[in-house]
């Protein structure tokens, strides 16, 4: 099975795919078989870890949502990441192995007074580090698994305005689309600068990259 997350105002959204055969059976090409898309639940606090039981069709009449602005979504094997937009921007981990709901306005220990500003991507390594682009600061902060700060990416104003991340685990790379630069610019996750992509296809420039995948 794979997950997808789809974002919505005020609330995550989990939904599983079913695929048309094992999902561990992907080396004998493409899927040909119907895939269906099954609303699992809504994220939204802590009590929703423990299953609310809320159905697709009450989406829209949910009460009030802990998580008023997603920006973007990351998941890992037990936890599912989230971003919240200024003017309240922080990251909200739901652990669904502890069943819990963590809040990080900040990355600790920290500058005095640095907060998060306006979050707009997340990503997650295979060993558990965070990465959270911040557009109003142009940094991207490197976390631990409980917020503390790792390292900071753009401190020297390398990053303009970073719009969306995105991890390679395997390569150690950090994939940042910088909106402002109309540039990817790519790092690796010790904060080292490799180089920048400024060019798409037949030499045709990059204009203000809003998001980035692998």
């Amino acid at each position: 099975l794979m997950l997808i997350a789809l974002i919505a105002t005020g609330s995550v959204v989990g939904c599983e795919v079913l695929l048309g055969r094992a999902a561990d059976d992907l080396s004998t090409g493409p899927i040909t078989g119907p895939v269906r898309i099954r609303y699992v639940e809504t994220l939204r606090n802590e009590a929703s870890l423990i299953n609310e039981g809320n159905s697709l069709s009450g989406i829209s009449s949910l009460p009030s949502s802990s998580i008023p602005q997603p920006s973007a979504v990351a998941a890992d094997a037990t936890r599912v990441y989230v971003t919240n937009r200024a003017p309240l921007s922080w990251l909200a981990i739901f652990d669904r192995t502890a069943r819990s709901l963590s809040i990080l306005s900040l990355p600790t220990p920290t500058v005095l007074g640095q907060q998060f500003l306006e979050l707009t991507g997340v990503a997650v390594t295979a060993s558990g580090e965070i990465f959270v682009a911040d557009a109003q600061q142009g940094k991207v902060f490197g976390l631990d698994r409980v917020g503390n700060l790792l390292l900071t990416i753009g401190k020297t104003g390398s990053v303009i305005y970073p719009s969306a991340i995105a991890v390679d685990s395997i390569r150690r790379i950090v994939y940042i689309a910088d909106k402002h630069a109309h540039a990817v610019r790519i790092f690796t996750t010790n904060g080292d600068w490799v180089r920048d992509i400024t060019l798409a296809g037949e030499n045709k420039r990059l204009a203000a990259p809003a998001g980035v995948a692998l």
